[in-house]
């Protein structure tokens, strides 16, 4: 059962579902659809392949997802979660790299 974007279940609702042997796909996995086409679209690229690469994307992430709260026994939400966290901790730090734009941009928005 997909969640709708922005509005999970309750931890109440996920432990019965995971009883009852519903699997929920966590919101966060089931509609990142937005987030990836807007990346796509940011990158120049066409419609077809922003589409063609959420289809993927929201696959490969189900399915990791899965997989994880099969082999740990944890509800998909847990499994997604720490998926997601390990891809942030290995994400450069926010000043890492800044363009000349950043910083100048940066500067003169201070106060």
């Amino acid at each position: 059962m997909p969640q709708g974007a922005n509005i999970p279940c309750s931890p109440e609702a996920r432990s019965r579902c995971a009883r009852l042997g519903v699997l929920v796909i966590p919101d966060f996995i089931a509609n990142a659809g937005g987030v990836i086409g807007a990346s796509i679209e940011l990158r120049g690229g066409t419609e077809r392949a922003a589409f063609d690469y959420i289809d993927e994307r929201i696959r490969s992430n189900t399915r990791l997802v899965l997989e994880e709260s099969r082999r740990t026994g944890e509800v998909p939400r847990v499994a997604a979660m720490a998926l997601a966290q390990k891809r942030v901790t290995r994400l450069p730090r926010p000043d890492a790299g800044r363009s000349s734009f950043h910083s100048r941009f940066e500067t003169a928005a201070r106060p």
